[in-house]
């Protein structure tokens, strides 16, 4: 049965499928299954894309967005997800493994079979999360009985002699009744315990070892003994040179970011950008790799099996400063994995991802166009000059290399093809179960939009403003001059979501119904363009006008003579023929990873063009988008 954004799909599953309930018999190769009609007892296949989209129509999960959670509140849930995790992997769990960890958490027992019911319904951390209570901004008891609480509470709880919150109620009901104070019911001194960090009440009651525990443990690495327990990512510059699609000339060496399943040795998925690896890569990466592949096969008109979906347990990376940011791990935290980083010099944590990087750089020394792994092998080869491949031709070469050679080949530490280790980690063997059933996403908008940059604005009449343009949807007009909740004098800040490779629209969650909408640009006649071209204009005009801000007007305005002059362009620097390829595929890539949304405008899309009077040496990667 579907709960919140997922489903575990195995045998004996209730699954739904045009409004048609189902029960799955078994799994009918490794993009399938055998299911049972409940209502007519009639058999068929239904593979797992078709499932992956009728659910991703019904959404009935909470949506808040990840940025709208409190710090502590984020803490406080996460440490409850981390402490409980073992008894949702633990399917033999007894009341005695469950009454430990309450005691853990100095919970009822009550209170952990909840838990564990909410996350197995929702499938997410979110709903962890308190419900926002109709009395927030008024008070509940007099400020003279919450001094006794705080009292109490450091004097006699936050002590080595770790007394429980029921004698803890006591004493303050003991005080309180002394001082002829009204005295606050358990439930309130409970909540008090509870706001007291899991940190500090480690480190008063139990001493400084113990709260070590609560501190974040980076590098460890877990035994992949079982399919989509560890997944290794990672970043690589391809050694072959690359021509643009228009003009056929060399324009550079493109980076691919690949993630593959240990258990298996199974490519999850890949991206692959004349961009430098930064966090918009790595998010439509792991995006790509949790979901159905069958959009992205299509694309690239390859039909090979690609069964590889779902949610791992564990991404592990390297230290690299575009996997460290906030918006990736909160993200990873939301959907119920882990994102690990491998300790610094000790390489072996990274030999699988990064023994496949090298054999895959190996096979590409055959194309035309490469540069070798050393400039001593190129010798007098001609890398600029015998290069034929645009990105397409590239990624559609990869793809054949990894799915049709690849994975069926014979793996020389698995003894068998990627493939086959995936049948094995998913069915079993003779001796060896497999897992049985895969934790596949049902709400790709949700999953989509916490792996993309954030902005936060006020909503003005107009719409918002971002980077100088201004945006507007009908759907942000009953948020005009909000403020935010409990606070008369301060404006409320709500959150957008943006793809970088195409800024023509933002993406809302609007926190009362919960639904993701687009929001595109006031003007709706300016062309679609990239933050990367942005800067680009703005830079420009910095440039010719000496202005640091310009209006919405000038800059495309200015846009448009630039392309202007791209394509009158005779004579095209390798850096400027990069740029118009970088913003052809910034195009593409964006339309075909797009979240689809309630409101969907049309937008203009931008001319064909080439610019040579602009220095693109000097242009900076985007990377995670700053709250304003």
């Amino acid at each position: 049965m579907k709960t919140g954004n997922e489903l575990l799909l195995g045998p004996g599953s209730i699954i739904d499928v045009d409004n048609e309930r189902f029960i799955v018999l078994a799994f009918d190769g490794l993009d399938g299954v055998k299911a049972r009609n409940i209502a007519t007892h009639v058999d068929k296949r239904i593979q797992f894309s078709a499932i992956t989209k009728f659910y991703g129509g019904k959404q009935d999960s909470r949506r808040v967005d990840i940025e709208d959670i409190p710090k502590h509140e984020w803490d406080r849930i996460s440490h409850i997800y981390k402490t409980i995790k073992p008894l949702l992997e633990n399917l033999s769990r007894t009341e005695k493994d469950v009454r430990s960890i309450a005691d853990v958490l100095e919970l009822s027992t009550i209170t952990i079979y909840r838990y564990i019911k909410k996350i197995q319904q929702e499938g997410t951390i979110s709903c962890l999360l308190r419900k926002p209570r109709t009395d927030k901004n008024t008070k509940r008891i007099l400020d003279e009985s919450e001094v006794v609480i705080k009292q109490v509470l450091v004097e006699e709880f936050l002590k080595d002699k770790k007394i429980s919150p029921t004698a803890a109620f006591d004493e303050i009901r003991r005080r309180c009744r002394n001082s002829k104070l009204p005295v606050p019911s358990k439930q309130t001194v409970v909540r008090r315990i509870n706001d007291i960090s899991l940190l500090e009440k480690a480190e008063k009651r139990d001493g400084y070892n113990k709260s070590l525990d609560f501190l974040p443990k980076e590098g460890s690495v877990p035994d992949a003994e079982i399919l989509n327990s560890l997944w290794q990512i990672d970043h690589t510059m391809i050694d072959v040179m690359l021509v643009d699609t228009e003009h056929r000339i060399t324009i550079g060496r493109p980076w691919i970011t690949i993630i593959i399943d240990v258990f298996s040795r199974m490519v999850m998925g890949w991206y692959v950008s004349f961009d430098p690896p930064g966090a918009l890569g790595t998010g439509v990466c792991i995006t790509r790799a949790i979901l159905s592949k069958d959009e992205f096969l299509t694309r690239l008109g390859i039909d090979y099996p690609w069964p590889s979906q779902g949610f791992p347990k564990i991404i592990q990376c390297d230290n690299a400063k575009e996997f460290r940011g906030n918006m990736l791990n909160a993200a990873a935290s939301r959907h119920l994995f882990d994102l690990r980083f491998r300790p610094v010099k000790k390489p072996h944590y990274g030999a699988h991802i990064e023994r496949l990087q090298g054999t895959l750089l190996k096979r590409m020394h055959r194309l035309d166009g490469t540069t070798f792994s050393r400039s001593h092998e190129r010798g007098e080869y001609n890398s600029e000059k015998n290069a034929t491949m645009t990105l397409e031709d590239f990624e559609k070469w990869l793809a054949n290399l990894i799915l049709g050679q690849y994975h069926h080949e014979v793996h020389g530490a698995l003894g068998c093809s990627p493939l086959q280790k995936f049948k094995e980690g998913l069915f079993g063997t003779d001796t060896t179960p497999g897992i049985g059933k895969i934790r596949i996403n049902t709400d790709p908008q949700l999953l989509t939009y916490d792996f993309l940059p954030l902005v936060t604005r006020t909503i003005q009449p107009y719409g918002i403003v971002v980077d100088g343009i201004e945006y507007h949807d009908p759907v942000l007009d009953k948020w005009i001059g909000s403020h935010t909740p409990g606070k008369t004098r301060e404006k409320r800040k709500f959150n957008f979501r943006r793809d970088p490779r195409d800024i023509s629209a933002l993406l809302f969650l609007d926190p009362d119904v919960q639904q993701i909408y687009r929001i595109p640009y006031r003007e709706a006649t300016h062309p679609a363009i990239s933050l990367w071209e942005l800067r680009e204009v703005k830079r420009h005009l910095k440039k010719t006008t000496g202005q640091d801000e310009a209006s919405e007007e000038i800059i495309f305005r200015a846009f448009n003579e630039m392309r202007s002059i791209e394509d009158n362009a005779r004579n095209l620097t390798k850096a400027a023929r990069r740029g118009n390829e970088r913003r052809r595929q910034h195009k593409v890539n964006a339309v075909s990873n797009r979240v689809s949304t309630v409101a969907k405008p049309t937008i203009a899309s931008p001319e064909k063009v080439l610019n040579s009077d602009v220095d693109f040496n000097n242009l900076q990667p985007f990377d995670e988008i700053e709250s304003m």
